[in-house]
């Protein structure tokens, strides 16, 4: 299998909930290798722990953070 196709089938199996992160990998002009991908999954997942640590509504604080400044603009 391909480094291309290992990239796809891996970014097709993951849940919903990585859209947001699949869409900004998308936009990239260069797509990530494989490993790129594992090391790039890696940090995220890292961080998602990090912020449901913090808070277990970590995600609508998010969410209310990005309202606030995009009203503000």
């Amino acid at each position: 299998m391909s480094n291309t196709d290992l990239v796809i089938v891996t970014l097709s199996g993951m849940l919903d909930e990585y859209q947001m992160f699949i869409t900004g990998l998308s936009a990239r002009e260069k797509a990530p290798t494989f490993d790129e991908l594992a090391g790039i999954l890696m940090q995220e997942e890292e961080l998602r722990r990090s912020l449901k640590r913090k808070s277990p509504n970590s995600d609508l604080v998010l969410i209310a953070k990005g309202k606030q400044s995009f009203e503000g603009k």
